[in-house]
Order: C-alpha cells, then structure tokens, then sequence
C-alpha cells in the first residue's frame, strides 16, 4: 500500500507575517497586563476611516475576552495567522505540532531550546481562542464595503498531556480567516524585526507598515489619539507624560533607519494648542529591507515527528542508562554494522534482511537474536546512538 507522503517545509525562522489590516488600526487590549490580563476584561476603542464618499468617520470596537489578552500575544496571533496561510493548500483547519510552530517564530533556535516558551505559547493560545471581537464599520475586503462584524480569532484541541507529541488543532473563526485570507485583506511584514521591537513599539510599526502603502510620509497624527487608541497606552495618562513615552518608541524606528523625520522638519511633535500636538513620520531607508534568518535550512512539516524523535532519544538514553550492562556488544556491533541511510530510506518499507533469513530454523535463539541486532534499520540508527551515549558514560 503506498504511503501518504508529508509535505516538507522549510524550518528555519518564518521571514515574514501576515496582520489583518483593519485590526492594526487600533489597539486589541491596554498595554498594562495589569488590566488587560484580567477574566471577563473588555476592551473598548474606536478609530477614524475614510467612507466611500472620502469623508472621515469614527469606527467603535468592542473586544471582550475569557481570560484576558496580553499585547504580546499578538505576535502569536499573527505569527499563527502567516503559518497558516504559507500552507501550499490554506485551510481554516491547521494542524501543527509546537516544535513545528515555535522554530518557525524564531522562540526555539539551535542555542536556545526551549521551555517556558512552550508553557507561554499554550498559556497565549488559551486566551486568543476566548477573545470575541466586534466592529460598526469594520472593512471587508472581499465585498469592498464596510460592514458590522462579529467574530472571533480561533478555536483550538489540545492534548492534555504537555509532553505529547501529537500536532495541535487550531480552528480559525471562518468570518475571520476569510477577511485575513482575502486579497488585500492583510499586510505582509518582517517577523524578525517585530519580534525584537517592544509591544508599543510593535504597534507602531504595523500602523506605519500600512500608512506607509501608499505614501512615503504619513499625514499629521493627533498624538493622544495614537498613543491611546493605536498603542493602548492608558487614557488617564496625560499628554505630557505620554509625549515621552511615543518619543521613544519612535526613536526605537529611528535607530533601525525605519522612518525619518520628513524633509523639512526638525521637531518630532507640533503643537497646534494647548494640550493639542500631531506627529507626522517619512519612511527610512530600511523600512522595507528584511532581516535575514541566520540558522540553517532544514526540513519538516507540521504534522512532523522531530519533537517526538527528540524525546524518543532522551526516553531511550534514560531507559539506556538502567540497563547498560545488558547487552551494549550487541547495540554496538549494529552501530558499525549499519551504513549511511539513503535519501529513499525515509519513504520506503523496511524489509526482512535476507541474511537474517538464511539462518536455518535450528539454530539457537541466541544467533538468531544476534543477528537480528545487526540488522537494525538505518534510519533508526539515531536512536541507537542516543543508547550508545548513555552506554559508555555509564
């Protein structure tokens, strides 16, 4: 019978992301976990868009959540999302495993394994599946119209056990993933430089990422209103206190080359009255370049057994090491017996040695399972040598 081939990807560090374009208009929660990390939280703001007839209205938004939302689930939000949709066939079912996903993100690297990392993306996919989203005047791109919408991010099935190696579901809301999955329904931009940037500063950089589509400079921005309603800096805060906090997210952009100030100005803010101050930004020299993943390429898939491989060799080193004394000849005679696996061997059925079947039924068990042990299949020599480790540091 043929084998369902797995379609392999490559698991170097995602390149880029994807973010639902009406949602980077406005902040999805407070910056201060102390509010937004709460149970039952609800979250309110609005933005100003241009109507068919290029007049400016205000949207209002209303996001409420099971368990809070932190801002910096939003990476895992929109890292999700551009996994999904780099799929060869994109679905709203996705299936992948946490290894898969979190070296695709750049949390697991060659130098950095892993850890609390898989207990805080848990923790994050927990409180997007309890987020319910609603908007007045929210942009469909596929009808071309602005409409009232109501959904939510995803639903997902986990294993209970955290050391399960069998692939996570995540159901993406159908209403949401349609509008993220629609032409010019989402923006494209550098994971690895957001992933560096601060929660504030990540915000930012995607409000600009979309203003900066059509123009090199953004219009004048009303400082309270961006700060505020963009950002997700408290509302109680007053201007003068949140001019220094905006200043330094965008020097963050600055010492990147990611936006200048525009020709002609020497001042970051403006004053137009008392309390009253807009900020207007130009598009630097770096603004598109994008950072490079510096790990090498590998291969894999979603559905991928590396996870389990890596526990399985853990598992038999430690099983290893209460036996070592059994039988370590044999295990050894195998090692050197096996040969390079071939690029095919991952693909094709193991077959019965012929050597091990010459052995005439009369021999002794003893032979038999001699020569069984040098006849172990190459492609599960890893294993054997993760026995052989353990084995000789006993």
């Amino acid at each position: 019978m043929p084998v369902r081939q797995q379609q392999r990807l490559p698991l170097t560090s995602q390149r880029f992301a994807k973010a639902q374009l009406t949602l980077v208009e406005h902040a999805l929660c407070p910056l201060d976990a102390g509010v937004s990390l709460t149970k039952n939280f609800l979250h309110e703001t609005r933005y100003l868009y241009t109507d068919g007839s290029r007049n400016r209205r205000t949207a209002t938004v209303r996001i409420g959540g099971l368990d809070g939302l932190s801002a910096h689930d939003e990476f895992y939000l929109w890292g999700l999302l551009a996994l999904a949709l780099s799929q060869p066939e994109p679905t709203a079912d996705f299936y992948a495993t946490p290894y898969y996903c979190l070296r695709r993100l750049g949390l697991i690297t060659n130098d950095k394994k892993g850890g609390r990392e898989f207990e805080l993306f848990r923790a994050a996919i927990q409180r997007l599946a309890g987020i319910r989203y609603q908007n007045d005047h929210f942009y469909d791109p596929v009808r071309g119209e602005h409409r009232a919408v109501s959904f939510g991010f995803l639903n997902y099935s986990l294993p209970l056990d955290a050391g399960s190696n069998r692939a996570w579901r995540f159901a993406w809301d159908p209403i949401f993933f349609e509008l993220a999955q629609a032409t010019g329904g989402a923006l494209t931009f550098d994971l690895g430089l957001y992933r560096e940037l601060p929660a504030a500063t990540r915000r930012l950089y995607l409000l600009l990422k979309k203003l900066f589509f059509r123009k090199d400079t953004t219009p004048a921005l009303d400082i309270a209103e961006l700060a505020v309603q963009a950002l997700g800096f408290s509302p109680t805060i007053p201007v003068r206190q949140l001019k220094p906090k905006l200043a330094r997210c965008v020097s963050e952009l600055v010492s990147r080359e990611i936006v200048t100030l525009p020709p002609g100005s020497d001042v970051l803010f403006a004053k137009h009255g008392r309390g009253s101050y807009t900020l207007r930004l130009a598009k630097g020299p770096a603004f598109d370049r994008i950072k490079t993943p510096s790990e090498p390429s590998i291969t894999d898939s979603p559905r991928s057994a590396s996870a389990r491989q890596r526990r399985s060799i853990r598992w038999n080193a430690r099983f290893a090491s209460m036996t070592s004394l059994r039988t370590p000849v044999r295990i050894a005679s195998a090692c050197c017996l096996s040969q390079p696996a071939r690029k095919s061997d991952s693909t094709t059925s193991w077959r019965r040695p012929e050597s091990l079947s010459a052995i005439p039924a009369g021999r002794s068990s003893t032979e038999r399972r001699s020569r069984s042990a040098c006849c172990i299949p190459t492609r599960f020599s890893h294993l054997v040598f993760g026995i052989i480790t353990v084995n000789l540091s006993h």
